[in-house]
């Protein structure tokens, strides 16, 4: 289209007058075809003329802000319950065992009681990590005053890791033949 522009600059102007109109009109710093007017003016701009919303320093509240003010709320932490309220022992098991459950650590061999928010938990764990792990999801729940943490942890040599370790180094290491001098340096 450039080419036939060039070739008869008349004719495109007839035929396409707006354009011609526009082309000819000097918008800001003199660059031609650049004037906003009427409805050309551009996003969220106002159209035919007038300011628009964001011109006149109006924001509406959009999704994103309302949900960026629910997280704000989270962030205080939760609200405080009426007078006299406490949550069931039974409750504050129920989501103590769910939230044991789905964490990092294999609690298998632990017990949980609760009794006046007070959570108790006994049993083992193979590493002190899943100890300390273990009380602080418990400490987190909603309703629980304090964790006594009664757990224990495993010796090295109760663990079925090393059990198993044990097993296959002693499979691996030459037998004494009996009548024979013992293997010196194994």
């Amino acid at each position: 289209m450039a080419q036939r522009d060039q070739d008869n600059p008349g004719e495109w102007q007839q035929r396409f007058p707006v354009r011609a109109r526009r082309m000819d009109s000097e918008g800001p710093k003199g660059r031609p075809g650049y004037r906003s007017f009427g409805a050309e003016r551009g996003y969220n701009q106002g159209g035919l003329g007038g300011l628009g919303a964001y011109q006149r320093g109006e924001r509406p509240r959009g999704y994103d802000e309302k949900l960026d003010m629910i997280e704000a709320r989270r962030a205080q932490g939760p609200g405080r319950p009426p007078r006299g309220y406490q949550r069931s022992d039974d409750r504050i098991r129920e989501e103590v065992c769910e939230l044991l459950m789905d964490g990092p650590v294999d609690v298998g061999d632990v017990e949980v009681t609760v009794n006046n928010g007070e959570v108790t938990l006994n049993g083992r764990v193979e590493e002190r990590w899943e100890k300390r792990a273990i009380e602080d999801i418990a400490a987190n729940v909603r309703g629980v005053h304090d964790v006594h943490n009664r757990v224990r942890v495993r010796p090295p040599e109760d663990r079925p890791v090393a059990q198993e370790a044990a097993r296959l180094r002693d499979d691996d290491r030459p037998k004494e033949k009996s009548g024979d001098q013992p293997l010196m340096g194994v």
